[in-house]
């Protein structure tokens, strides 16, 4: 969520694909000093950025993971811009769109590109059987495998990694390094189609890089062209072959291939051909920078120091374009110092032709790069509110959305009071508990009934289409918690105020994101209404059908059924961490399959083995959903702490003190619980408290059959698991 408040009426869009070392800084300068009335959004594949600089670093072993790469959700809250992970296909500058795979496109006003290089697989053979060095938030993966496998293997292997470059003289020394200790001595080839090694650099920087090589046991393939690649060889021009059993692509760089695709001039690499000013030839309102961008003018390199360098120009040339106002050029650096790693903790290096070398120099190199990461990683993070804050205390811009959102359990309670518990009416036969109005039908239904339900969200992300998304899945919930089949629905949105073309832009993403999941229900979208507001709210009325004998209530359970659980807990402390800054992308990107994932197959598993009661776990959190069933039932049930499902991330976040807004109002059901060995403040007894979006099922299902139900769910995909016992004691006893 953007940690910015907008206090002006915001009319244009720019778009920034990538989020490379360009855009990166960018971002950090628009923390600082937003442009008033722009809306800003980060489109980018993965939600982290690996930082070229230190790949050889981690691959030799000196760095860990997380040292290396960009949090670009975290980056993007702290400058409050919104981020929208998706793989681009195609920029139709006509349009003034960009199209993304398996969702809408995104429109924009202007349009800032900065999406890397890619290694050329042009060789037959490349592709399917080598392992391309970029980008990086693949090779990291694959490089780990292949390490972990040779640093177990007895007999050694033939590595090679084919460039002649800095990047790859870096990489085959760095993983010379990290496979020192392996038991079968694996042998390292580089194999490089020019003359010598890193054209351009002073011959005394190459001696040194040579020494280290020979000392590493390297095998230097110099003229050495591939030609072709196979599963076991490299074949090269000379009618040669090289026995391999790994191969690493880190050749000349080229342009990401959908770049091509687009209606943009680029070079025979595929790189964006952009003027001094970084705006591409024909499209003014289009920029690229870093390695995707080409200047005639002053062709240089593909280097991060580059992209480093242009990004002040690029931020001052989007703004003075936003506000048409003159734009300055970029001039490149004639020297700049170049520092590569050696593969163990020394590097040598070179400005011009002065060559240095040394220990102190990877010291001095392992520096700067740590303070350029620190810049970027070690934002603001706002500390977690106090546990006995009142809920109307909470800061409307730190208030959760999703189910986060939603009024307590003990607010509707009071405001309910003098209401009847039963819909007086011929036409109703369910209480107002349930998760939906069970409407009777005239005899000519053949007893069917209708199911209705209502239900909105505030947002958890910035992007509109997959909470549209999440919403409409949210909301068909409660109808798959009664067994029902959707038939339709009407929807309500309260769009935020901008300007109409913006409003506009953001009622077709969530439009089509409540449209995609609807059909895929079967159902159908009957129509709404719009509202403004101060931010987006996503409402829906669902309608279905269910047989009247088959509907599953959340009474119903019986003494001895086992509780199942079909979705881990703890959205709402990890989504209140993001908000704040404190939860990683990783977190998030793993939560989302589960927001996305329907119920609908789970409630079919869970009727076929006979479940005497169901219910879907909400705002109101684990515990009280569960009491609302145990209360229908008049049972009891215990619940072992240990076998709660957890999202990744959310017991850190919990151990932390984060907590979704409504937890404290759910906590007050906890005069409910019986604690038996266990603490109160342990993380995990907060996942009972926990308000959940798009949450699992609990269903009360025999002895006998909750094995087989939960092999069942689990072979459908669902993270289901066996969590409590119905009991006679009429209360939640809880157990570690």
């Amino acid at each position: 969520m953007p940690m910015q408040t907008q206090t002006r009426l915001l009319t244009q869009d720019l778009l920034l694909i990538g989020g490379g070392h360009s855009h990166a800084l960018l971002l950090l300068r628009w923390a600082m000093k937003p442009l008033p009335g722009v809306r800003v959004t980060l489109v980018s594949e993965g939600s982290e950025s690996p930082y070229s600089g230190m790949l050889p670093g981690l691959v030799a072993g000196h760095y860990q993971r997380d040292d290396v790469y960009i949090d670009l959700r975290n980056l993007c809250r702290h400058a409050g811009v919104r981020f929208i992970q998706a793989r681009v296909q195609r920029i139709d500058p006509a349009q003034q769109q960009v199209e993304l795979e398996d969702r809408p496109p995104l429109q924009y006003d202007v349009l800032s590109i900065n999406a890397g290089a890619t290694p050329d697989l042009a060789v037959p053979g490349a592709a399917e059987h080598s392992i391309a060095v970029k980008p990086i938030a693949r090779f990291w993966p694959a490089w780990l495998q292949q390490r972990d496998a040779l640093l177990q293997k007895k007999t050694a292997s033939d590595i090679a990694v084919v460039g002649g470059g800095a990047g790859s003289v870096e990489l085959v020394l760095a993983m010379a390094h990290a496979l020192r200790d392996a038991p079968a001595r694996h042998r390292l080839h580089l194999v490089s189609r020019g003359e010598r090694l890193l054209p351009g650099y002073p011959p005394a920087m190459l001696n040194w890089l040579q020494r280290r090589l020979r000392e590493y046991a390297i095998t230097v393939h110099l003229q050495a062209d591939v030609v072709q690649v196979t599963p076991d060889r490299l074949h090269l021009a000379d009618g040669k072959t090289l026995a391999t059993d790994t191969v690493f692509w880190c050749t000349q760089a080229r342009g990401a291939h959908w770049l091509a695709q687009s209606d943009l001039d680029v070079t025979d690499m595929g790189f964006v051909r952009v003027q001094p000013t970084l705006q591409t030839l024909r499209w003014p309102m289009i920029f690229a920078a870093g390695d995707c961008a080409w200047i005639d003018a002053t062709p240089t390199a593909r280097a991060g120091v580059y992209a480093v360098r242009q990004a002040p120009v690029l931020d001052h040339n989007l703004r003075a374009f936003l506000q048409q106002q003159p734009l300055k050029p970029y001039h490149p650096q004639r020297y700049f110092l170049s520092l590569l790693a050696t593969g163990g903790t020394d590097a040598v290096g070179a400005r011009g032709a002065l060559p240095l070398a040394g220990k102190w120099l990877w010291r001095w190199k392992d520096r700067i790069d740590r303070r350029f990461m620190a810049m970027l990683q070690r934002l603001p993070v706002l500390p977690p509110p106090a546990q006995d804050q009142s809920r109307s205390l909470e800061p409307p811009a730190m208030r959760c959305g999703g189910c986060g959102g939603k009024v307590g359990a003990d607010v509707l309670q009071q405001a309910l009071m003098n209401l009847n518990a039963v819909c007086d009416t011929a036409e109703s036969a369910t209480p107002v508990r349930d998760d939906a109005a069970v409407i009777a039908l005239d005899e000519e239904q053949n007893g069917k009934v209708l199911v209705q339900s209502v239900d909105a969200l505030k947002p958890l992300l910035d992007d509109p289409w997959l909470m549209g998304r999440i919403a409409t899945l949210h909301a068909l919930s409660d109808l798959y918690a009664m067994n029902a089949s959707p038939h339709s629905a009407q929807l309500q949105i309260q769009l935020p105020i901008l300007q109409e073309r913006l409003q506009v832009r953001d009622m077709q993403q969530v439009l089509q994101g409540v449209q995609q999941e609807l059909q895929q229900a079967g159902a159908t979208l009957l129509g709404g209404h719009t509202l403004e507001g101060e931010s987006l709210q996503i409402g829906l009325t669902v309608n279905g059908f269910a047989q009247a004998s088959a509907i599953l209530r959340k009474g119903g359970a019986q003494l001895g059924d086992r509780f199942i659980l079909t979705k881990p807990l703890g959205t709402g402390a990890l989504f209140a961490a993001a908000m704040r800054g404190a939860a990683r992308a990783a977190w998030i990107d793993a939560a989302l399959p589960l927001l996305l994932q329907s119920s609908r197959d789970a409630v079919h598993i869970l009727a076929q083995h006979d479940a005497h009661a169901l219910t879907d776990i909400t705002g109101f959190g684990l515990a009280g959903h569960w009491l609302e069933m145990l209360d229908a039932a008049a049972l009891g049930a215990q619940v072992s702490l240990q076998t709660l499902p957890a999202l990744d991330g959310a017991l850190a976040c919990l151990a932390a003190g984060y907590h979704s807004t409504l937890a404290p109002a759910n906590q007050r059901a906890r005069h409910r619980l019986v604690l038996d060995g266990v603490r109160a403040e342990e993380a995990r007894y907060g996942l009972l408290f926990d308000p959940q979006t798009q949450g699992g099922l609990l269903a009360a299902v025999s002895a006998e059959r909750a094995d087989s139900c939960v092999d069942a769910l689990q072979r459908a995909g669902f993270s289901a698991a066996i969590i409590g016992e119905c009991v006679s004691e009429r209360n939640l006893r809880v157990i570690p």
